[in-house]
């Protein structure tokens, strides 16, 4: 299930390292903070272990995906963390009036309705 947010909101995604017994655990050099699609806006900190996640505008799904290296040694061992989220439309802020085409009415005297006038 995709974690949901309004395209007029932000919120700040955070990441725990652990080891495969659940104990905390490091990365080497500063992770990456990827997103697939162009619907998120990521801001990582500089130690890569949080980011602010906004929309760009439109709606719909992207995946945002934490890339680091788990070997503290020579070699690179991929560590990836991904959450889905949906951008969902922001708060209501206007109100637009429509109207059908206007049509005959049988009575013109009176509105369906309508309060009579004194």
């Amino acid at each position: 299930m995709a974690f949901k947010m309004r395209i007029d909101q932000q919120t700040t995604l955070s990441v725990k390292i652990t080891d495969k017994a659940g104990n905390p655990a490091e990365v080497e050099g500063t992770p990456e903070w990827i997103a697939d699609n162009n619907l998120a806006a990521l801001k990582p900190a500089p130690d890569g272990m949080t980011c602010v996640l906004g929309a760009t505008g439109g709606l719909g799904t992207s995946t945002i995906t934490f890339k680091a290296d788990g070997d503290l040694g020579q070699g690179t061992k991929l560590i990836l963390g991904t959450l889905d989220v949906e951008f969902t439309g922001g708060q209501a802020a206007v109100a637009e009036i429509t109207a059908a085409p206007p049509t005959d009415r049988l009575v013109p005297t009176q509105l369906p309705g309508a309060a009579k006038k004194k």
